[in-house]
């Protein structure tokens, strides 16, 4: 199930907009997502941080490295959720193949701005 948030619409105050329709959909998707433990990987889709959670933030965004095993683990969720994993970054794309080669995710760079889909 995906739940959408109109983030802007008609009203000439957008944001009272977005709360109210963030309110609503909150309240009616809260029953609807199943319990965390009864997913398959395969139901679901992991969109991950890169900078502060899959890695640590260092001084300089070049002296971070990518371990070995968290390729490998993030490969088998791509595997296991049948593709379904995806890396979000302020890092430009580019950046971050290079950091996880020879592992190629989908990816959302510059903070969405560039965009790589599974295909």
């Amino acid at each position: 199930m995906i739940y959408h948030l109109r983030l802007f619409g008609a009203s000439a105050e957008p944001r009272a907009d977005f709360y109210i329709s963030f309110h609503l959909s909150y309240s009616r998707a809260v029953t609807a997502i199943p319990r965390p433990d009864n997913l398959a990987l395969s139901a679901i889709s992991l969109f991950l941080d890169v900078d502060g959670t899959l890695l640590e933030i260092a001084a300089r965004p070049q002296a971070v490295s990518v371990p070995e095993e968290l390729r490998e683990r993030l490969r088998a969720l791509y595997l296991a959720t049948g593709g379904a994993v995806a890396l979000v970054s302020g890092r430009a794309i580019a950046d971050l193949d290079a950091l996880f080669a020879p592992l190629t995710l989908p990816s959302a760079g510059l903070h969405g701005f560039e965009r790589r889909g599974a295909s």
